[in-house]
């Protein structure tokens, strides 16, 4: 188990428990070589990194080196009843709602059937980072905002709020240099139907300044004061699924040295998360990833479909022409070929 600035790490160790009920806590890492187009995959615990972890964890594994990033002077942490207010907040805004899913197996534990992914060009992402420069936003909002209308195309029969959970690198809060081990604050987010990639920059911005995610921290971290049972018992009583689904941008990152390699991640699908999206940029390029837990469907052409239906509304906002090409990887497949790099025992 690895350590963090506050000794064990007890984010893991909840993910741990979450494994041993029944899910899926893998994280995948797909490396593409560029002048051979071939596909290599890896999978990591959420037991033992988050999602920088993993990668940088991966990155590792294929001798890529990254400089390590600077930490700034951290904020100063608020007090303990403060956190408990945040924390008060934070499950506020993650309180679960119900949705008109098009199709739901209640109860199925399997994990996604496969995940479906595509690359971009670097032209392609740089006309697309000159839209969100232009509608002054966040990347992260334009792309959920594009996701959330894909998810209303492809997966409901009416329209409803949606509650999304996004992953933050809380490392500066924390003041850790650390690039393993489980740093993440998610920030719970609903989102209106046609929420536009201003409204939901405006909200995340508003929650980030409110300090919220010193409550999301708190709440990672809870299996420090519960008693293993009681964790337990609540997961089986949790509403499924708590949030509508993950959407997980790892942002920019560029190697040290040349390398003619792509690379897409993706955190795991759950019941009690059953949609999980990823993006990330490499060296200019960027690159998207879509799973659906078996409750919502065990064909993974059907995260294909998702994904296309994301990408077009992305592009269609970008002028840019919807000439990517969406691949996709049976999850039987991948996890009989993939490795597990880097991960301590």
């Amino acid at each position: 188990m690895p350590k963090t600035t506050t000794g064990r790490d007890w984010s893991g160790y909840k993910y741990r428990i979450l494994k041993e009920l029944g899910e899926s806590i893998d994280m995948i890492l797909g490396v593409r070589q560029l002048d051979s187009d071939t596909m290599r995959w890896a999978l990591h615990s959420h037991e033992q990194d988050d999602g920088i972890g993993a990668f940088t964890a991966g990155l590792n594994s294929f001798g890529i080196p990254l400089s390590t990033r600077p930490v700034r002077k951290p904020p100063p942490a608020p007090g303990w009843w403060a956190r408990i207010a945040l924390l008060r907040q934070h499950l506020r805004n993650g309180k679960p709602l119900t949705y008109p899913w098009r199709r739901y197996q209640a109860g199925q534990m399997a994990p996604a059937s496969g995940i479906a992914f595509c690359f971009l060009s670097t032209e392609q992402t740089a006309a697309i980072r000159r839209r969100v420069r232009h509608l002054r936003v966040g990347e992260s909002a334009f792309f959920l905002s594009a996701l959330n209308r894909a998810c209303r195309r492809q997966l409901l029969d009416a329209d409803c709020e949606r509650l999304w959970m996004l992953p933050h690198d809380f490392r500066r809060a924390l003041g850790s240099h650390h690039l393993r081990g489980n740093f993440t604050a998610p920030l719970n987010l609903p989102i209106s139907n046609n929420a536009s990639a201003s409204d939901i920059y405006t909200d995340m911005k508003q929650l980030y300044r409110s300090n919220v995610l010193w409550g999301s921290w708190t709440y990672t971290n809870f299996a420090r004061y519960l008693h293993r049972s009681i964790i337990e018992r609540a997961y089986r009583r949790m509403p499924k699924p708590a949030w509508f689904g993950v959407y997980a941008n790892m942002g920019n990152w560029k190697s040290a040295v040349s390398v003619p390699l792509g690379f897409v991640t993706a955190p795991p699908a759950s019941a009690v998360c059953p949609v999980t999206a990823g993006s990330l940029t490499w060296n200019g390029q960027a690159s998207f990833s879509l799973q659906l837990h078996s409750t919502l469907s065990s064909d993974v052409t059907e995260a294909e479909k998702l994904l296309e239906c994301w990408l077009q509304q992305v592009l269609a906002d970008c002028d840019i022409d919807s000439g990517i090409a969406v691949e996709s990887i049976a999850m039987s497949e991948l996890v009989a070929t993939a490795t597990r790099p880097g991960e301590r025992r």
